[in-house]
């Protein structure tokens, strides 16, 4: 009869013990479906992805659905002979997503700004720009050299 109670106890300890381990593995999911739905690619634009030069700490602050902006710098040939410029060429792009683990950005881009930003990362570096949250102004910015960070006042 003892035995017949120890069996009995064993088991209602092992389904306890099964019971929670099933209820933690659905918690988990249910975690993970908590992830914000993909934001949609509109009409006329394209989900274009990109490696960022952004150290992973700063890659972390930067989520889909903020604006960023894209920087590119290159060598262009000057009177003063060939020097290294930097231009801001797109502003308040739309982040759809980010990939720490391959450190990669995907920004939704018209189908011109898409090249643009293609062109400008075969022919030089491109930087990605963290915008203030709510941040909606566009800014006229001249292309720079080293030469204007010299004679800058």
């Amino acid at each position: 009869m003892k035995n017949i109670k120890k069996v009995k106890l064993i088991a209602l300890v092992c389904m306890a013990t099964l019971f929670c381990i099933v209820s933690i593995g659905h918690s988990a999911k249910k975690e993970v479906s908590k992830k914000p739905a993909p934001i949609p690619i509109e009409k006329g634009y394209r989900a274009v992805s990109i490696d960022s030069n952004l150290p992973t700490p700063s890659l972390r602050r930067i989520e889909a659905g903020d604006e960023v902006d894209i920087i590119t710098s290159f060598m262009v040939d000057s009177e003063q002979g060939r020097q290294r410029v930097a231009t801001t060429i797109l502003q308040r792009v739309l982040v759809l997503n980010v990939d720490l683990d391959q450190r990669y950005i995907t920004l939704m881009l018209t189908p011109d700004d898409a090249q643009f930003l293609v062109l400008a990362k075969e022919e030089g570096r491109i930087y990605i720009a963290e915008r203030a949250k709510g941040d909606k102004n566009r800014l006229s910015l001249q292309m720079k050299s080293f030469k204007n960070m010299i004679n800058r006042k």
